[in-house]
């Protein structure tokens, strides 16, 4: 995890940024131990963190040489989405990614559906459909061509 004033620095790109009262920092006093995934080189802040990310999503998103196929799908969902969401966005879809294989790893899809709900609950309005909040109207045809192209190839799998 990043200190506060790593995460300040990283986002607005400068690295001369210093955060007053650092003790405050909540990530300050977390004991890490950086663990990588053998096969793709993914890094998890603990053992933990790792065994929770392959229990939940990682084995399907898992990066490694064994799965080609895979691998080149998940990179063009990942460069479709650069062509439609204005740059440098590429955290969104990530998300979307794991929530798709955390529906295909888990064995009670139904509960974890009523818990991603939890999310949406009272965002969603019924006269308008979810890209005009993600993205611009000149956007609209480019993400329904991409969820089409894309989204629909990885859930036939």
């Amino acid at each position: 995890l990043e200190s506060c004033e790593q995460n300040v620095r990283r986002l607005c790109q400068d690295s001369s940024i210093i955060i007053p009262h650092s003790e405050c920092d909540p990530n300050r006093n977390i004991d890490q131990q950086i663990v990588r995934c053998p096969k793709c080189n993914e890094m998890y802040c603990s053992t933990i963190c790792y065994q929770q990310a392959m229990n939940n999503y990682h084995l399907t998103l898992c990066q490694s040489n064994e799965n080609t196929n895979k691998n080149q799908l998940i990179r063009h969902i990942i460069d479709l989405w650069r062509t439609v969401h204005p740059p440098p966005e590429t955290t969104s879809i990530s998300l979307v990614l794991k929530i798709m294989a955390m529906l295909k790893q888990n064995n009670n899809r139904l509960l974890l559906l009523q818990e991603l709900q939890k999310f949406s609950q009272g965002v969603q309005s019924e006269n308008q459909q979810f890209y005009h909040k993600l993205l611009r109207k000149e956007f609209e045809v480019s993400f329904t061509i991409f969820y089409l192209n894309s989204f629909c190839c990885v859930l036939k799998k």
